[in-house]
């Protein structure tokens, strides 16, 4: 199993950097003893990570919650609004043409959907999964070219070398989800999978 250090240190691998020990920031008010290049790649670590996150339908990162169990509102124009889960990172079906509207609250973050789009009562989305014991490895293979590539230039400042892992990382993701270079579709999750998504039948 790795870990997100082991993730950052494949990443570091690819530059020619030395490994880290841990970019976990101090608890309980103890002293940051983390190395500025730690404290550094723990600034974006998350950010990159999740941005992998939404460009496939990983299935160890997708979640359904039924509506009718999540806290709405009515607003003034009629419409009940529905609070987004607190894992949320980004929406997958309804589908992301169907959100008309949102609201930010003192309570929370809540949308409202057109739930003409096969609407079926559950909201699916991809949601923060930290846990990296479930992710595949294709997904730590393009999480390390994407980190590859931002760490070239926030510890390097080698621009060319940040092109070069931004293009293998397009042409990665391009194949994880769902098209080759020659363009031949692969099969992707499509909404008749969803059954399947908690039982880990897929690895992608």
């Amino acid at each position: 199993m790795l870990s997100h250090t082991d993730i950052i240190n494949i990443a570091l691998a690819k530059i020619n950097i030395d490994p880290i020990v841990s970019i976990s920031p101090p608890v309980d008010g103890t002293e940051d003893t983390r190395t500025p290049t730690e404290q550094q790649i723990a600034r974006i670590y998350d950010l990159q990570r999740k941005e992998v996150l939404t460009e496939c339908p990983w299935t160890f990162a997708i979640k359904k919650v039924a509506f009718s169990g999540l806290t709405s509102i009515k607003a003034s124009d009629g419409r009940v609004y529905y609070e987004r889960p607190a894992d949320f990172v980004d929406n997958m079906h309804p589908k992301p043409e169907s959100v008309l509207g949102c609201v930010d609250t003192y309570y929370g973050y809540f949308y409202y959907f057109d739930f003409t789009y096969n609407y079926d009562g559950y909201w699916y989305y991809i949601f923060d999964n930290m846990n990296s014991a479930f992710y595949s490895p294709i997904f730590v293979h393009i999480l390390t070219i994407r980190l590859a590539g931002e760490l070239a230039v926030l510890l390097t400042k080698n621009i060319q070398l940040k092109q070069l892992y931004d293009a293998e990382y397009d042409k990665q993701k391009n194949i994880a989800v769902g098209k080759n270079n020659a363009g031949n579709p692969f099969k992707i999750l499509n909404r008749e999978d969803f059954s399947t998504l908690h039982g880990g039948v897929r690895t992608y």
